[in-house]
């Protein structure tokens, strides 16, 4: 196997487990005496002499009953140092995502093709893949085009009306330019997919380009940290095919209203600024649920909030460590 191979499987499938990992940069050691938990990056140099070094966040998982090696997913992000490989990795990337999205991590460069992220190392292809957008690709993109993205806004309700099925959906989605600022999120089952606006976008911006009038902002949770649209009668917009839950990066601006939805405060969209940095479109009939999902991460992903906490990026450096394990 050489190099741009290992790099094809890794794109083609990302692997989300130790064990689908190894299945494709071949077996790992690990350190076996860190305490139970998990969390935070572990990386292994070395590893063969195609790929320089190893790198994974993991996600917290019950080690009392299953396995870390194969539970599905037991990593938020990977990545790996494959030698003199970056500009073919680049390449194989632009022939499946189209142009990329341009971010800054530290003083490096970084090209955003979906899940996945491209640093040169030199000739050294750096590439990660995450479940959700690191911190550095949660600010405004690079070359963000403002007008490309209000044209998007205006054009997405007879786009999103166009699609019969998660698969069209998914392929939508692919399509979409780097200039919009907007990341594509993985699927957490067949019957949603969704857009993280980056930065977010305002709120009248969105009602305007769905046509949604008199649209109110409530609390979706009893701490009011999760902010989501509705329509006046306190329903989710119906657009074709989806339920379409636009969420906003914060509470509202301005004075707190003295008008309740259930046990949270009732914002009007026209009269209190606010921001969306997320919509989530659930399929209303099983007619849409043609595709299996891509990896096995889509079927298996918890229902967090992705701006609740940004995917740690993993850090070379150090050995790959797992607590108190043995193969």
């Amino acid at each position: 196997m050489d190099a741009v191979e290992i790099l094809t499987r890794l794109i083609a499938s990302p692997p989300w487990s130790l064990r689908a990992l190894e299945a494709v940069i071949g077996a790992m050691p690990y350190a076996d005496s860190i305490p139970l938990g998990l969390k935070g990056s572990h990386t292994r140099s070395t590893p063969s002499e195609l790929v320089a070094e190893v790198a994974a966040t993991f996600a917290p998982i019950d080690f009392h009953h299953q396995d870390p090696f194969t539970a599905i997913p037991s990593m938020r992000a990977s990545r790996v140092l494959v030698r003199g490989a970056a500009a073919e990795c680049e390449r194989l990337l632009l022939d499946r995502f189209g142009p990329p999205t341009r971010y800054v991590r530290g003083a490096t460069p970084v090209l955003a093709f979906g899940m996945f992220y491209l640093s040169y190392a030199g000739d050294d292809a750096d590439l990660a893949w995450c479940v959700s957008p690191p911190g550095f690709a949660r600010v405004a993109a690079v070359e963000l085009d403002r007008r490309l993205r209000a044209e998007f806004i205006r054009s997405l309700p007879t786009s999103v009306s166009a699609l019969l099925s998660v698969g069209a959906a998914d392929a939508f989605r692919h399509r979409l330019s780097p200039g919009c600022g907007i990341v594509t999120e993985r699927r957490h089952s067949q019957e949603s997919w969704a857009l993280l606006f980056l930065p977010a976008v305002t709120a009248l911006e969105v009602c305007g380009g769905f046509g949604w009038s008199d649209s109110i902002a409530i609390s979706i949770d009893v701490h009011q940290s999760r902010w989501r649209i509705l329509s006046p009668d306190g329903d989710t917009p119906l657009v074709g095919l989806w339920r379409v839950r636009a969420e906003l990066a914060e509470r509202p601006e301005g004075e707190l209203p003295k008008e309740t939805f259930g046990a949270s405060p009732l914002y009007t969209i026209a009269n209190h600024a606010a921001k969306v940095s997320r919509l989530q479109f659930d399929a209303t009939t099983p007619a849409a649920f043609d595709v299996a999902p891509t990896t096995p991460l889509d079927a298996c992903l918890s229902h967090e909030h992705p701006f609740e906490t940004p995917t740690p990026f993993p850090s070379f450096g150090s050995v790959l460590a797992l607590p108190g394990l043995s193969r």
